[in-house]
Order: C-alpha cells, then structure tokens, then sequence
C-alpha cells in the first residue's frame, strides 16, 4: 500500500523524442541527431576521477577535537592535500589583544570575539584574551553558549591540528562548546587558558589564549609575558576608560581601539596631534614619550541623541516666546 507523505516526490516517466506522436517545432537543425535514448537516463557514466571516493573524504573530514587528537597524524597528512592559499600567512598576521573589564560592553565584545574564534587565521584576529575576574565566569559562558564548528579551512589546517596535539599532551585546560552544539567529529573553537602562545605551535595556530586579572597592572603583566606575539592593535572595553590610557602607555602596540574594533582607518589623515570624527568615531594621533598611537572610539551613538536635546531645548525656547 502506498503511503502519501507530505512533500514527497513521486517520479514519473517522461516519454522520449522517438516516443511522441507529433514532433514539436525547434530552431535545431536537426533534431534526429540529438534524441533522448533509454541508455542516456538510465545508464549515467562518470568520469573515473569524479567517482574517486577518496577525495571525496579528503575534502569533507573534519579535523576531531583536543578529546580525540590521537588520531592527528592522519589528519594532518589529509590535510597536505588541501589549499590554504586563502588562511593569513605568517608574514601579513596581525594578531589583536582584547581586553574586557567588567564596566565594558560585554555583548558588544562578544560579538567580535566570536568572528575570530570562528576565523581564527583571519589577519586581524584576536590571539590574546584578557578578561576581568568579577566577570569571567559569566564571560567564558556566554562564549561557549555562542560556540559553533569550525569550518573545514580551519579544522584541515596543519598548524591548528598541530596545537591541538601540543595542548593535549601539555595537559592545558580548554574551553570549547557543549558536545550538543558541536558533536564529534565536528571541531570546536578554543580558548587555551592560562597559557602563552609560546608553548603552542607557530602563531596563527587557530587558538586564543585566555587569562583573568583583577587589575590594570596584572592585565599589563599577562600581555607582557607573551613575548611571541607583537600585537598589531589593542582593543579594550571599558565604558569608564579608568584603565585604557594605563595600559596604552605600559604595551608596545601604536594602535589602540576603545570600545570598538577593527575600525577602518583610511578616512583617518595621520599627522601629529591630529584629531577627527568620521562614521560616527572618534579618531586621535597622540603622542606620548615621543611615540605616536592611534585611538579609536565610538561617539556616533551619542551624536544623534545630542541633536534631538537641541531640538527639543529650541521647541521649548519657543513655546516660552511664545
């Protein structure tokens, strides 16, 4: 007995040219010589390297995580076979520092987060996280919350395969997301804790590193430690800004984003002591013991509410006239 399911397709039979009664009119010049045969539906022939199913499996399996690195080597001689012609090489990295303080806009550094745990070999990742005590346990818990599989450009790549190798024989703690999220075989993003990318493999690697501090000194003394990485910008969120100035003067970065991140700078003339405002940020070439950094921030979303103020202190003015 056959059973209707909702949304099922029932092939049919579709008669061939040689079958019809009356021949449609074509512009073909001749259509005897491109008949629809029996053998051309139902007896489809591939080519020899479409049908290789070994290549099929190279390019679809991902690399399993820190639980299940025991079978690296495999992986990592799958991934030969592969072009990362597409990843960050060495020589155009960029690594970022991010910095959370517990007055900083949590979602909004999360969402930028995010991007580089799931693109970690992106030139302007993130490579470093610091993140304040009083928050840290509810910070490293929206972040697995938020945690999804790793594409297979990361998950093949030899250095990422490489690290997970290094952080399991290390014994280093590991953040990653809930087996209901990413279920093996799927790889998960990492956050390495408490470690230096010193004793990983060759940055980019695929991982970030996490520390918690309770001061602006104590933030200052994690990034110092990371002497293999030269952060190319620093992002800080902070909505107070008690720390931001501290902690530009103490790390050797020229690029230091406040409350935002990756902003583009091409809209930013850069001469001495110059200052702008442009797409709603705030653009600043300081100098400071005869070294020039450049701040970034937003004030946008002040601008606007700013505006409506003096347009209502102008309607109240003239009611009062009035």
């Amino acid at each position: 007995m056959n059973i209707d399911y909702p949304g099922k397709y029932y092939p049919r039979s579709i008669p061939s040219y040689e079958t019809l009664s009356i021949k449609s009119e074509s512009s073909h010049g001749s259509q005897s010589e491109v008949l629809i045969t029996r053998d051309m539906v139902m007896n489809l022939v591939c080519e020899e390297e479409l049908c290789n199913n070994e290549s099929h499996i190279i390019l679809n399996a991902p690399t399993p995580p820190v639980s299940e690195a025991g079978d690296i080597e495999r992986t990592s001689m799958m991934a030969e076979s592969m072009n990362f012609d597409d990843q960050t090489s060495e020589a155009a990295y960029r690594p970022q520092l991010m910095i959370v303080y517990a007055e900083g806009d949590i979602n909004s550094s999360l969402q930028l987060l995010m991007d580089s745990l799931q693109r970690p070999f992106a030139s302007n990742a993130v490579a470093m996280l610091l993140v304040e005590q009083p928050i840290y346990e509810q910070f490293v818990q929206l972040v697995r919350e938020r945690m999804r599989p790793l594409s297979m450009v990361v998950t093949m790549n030899p250095l990422f395969s490489d690290t997970l190798l290094q952080l399991e024989q290390q014994g280093i703690e590991i953040i990653r997301a809930d087996k209901q999220q990413v279920a093996p075989p799927l790889a998960s993003p990492i956050l390495a804790c408490n470690c230096y990318h010193t004793q990983l493999a060759q940055p980019p690697n695929g991982v970030i590193c996490l520390h918690s501090f309770r001061s602006t000194v104590e933030a200052i003394e994690l990034a110092r430690q990371e002497t293999r990485l030269r952060f190319n910008s620093v992002s800080i969120w902070d909505e107070t800004l008690a720390g931001n100035f501290q902690l530009l003067a103490a790390l050797k970065c020229n690029l230091y984003y406040f409350n935002c991140s990756n902003v583009p700078l091409q809209h930013f003339q850069k001469q001495q002591h110059s200052v702008c405002v442009s797409n709603g940020f705030h653009f600043e070439l300081l100098e400071l013991n005869n070294r020039r950094y450049i701040i970034v921030m937003p004030i946008g979303a002040f601008m606007p509410q700013k505006l409506d103020d003096d347009r209502k202190s102008l309607t109240l003015s003239e009611d009062l006239q009035a």
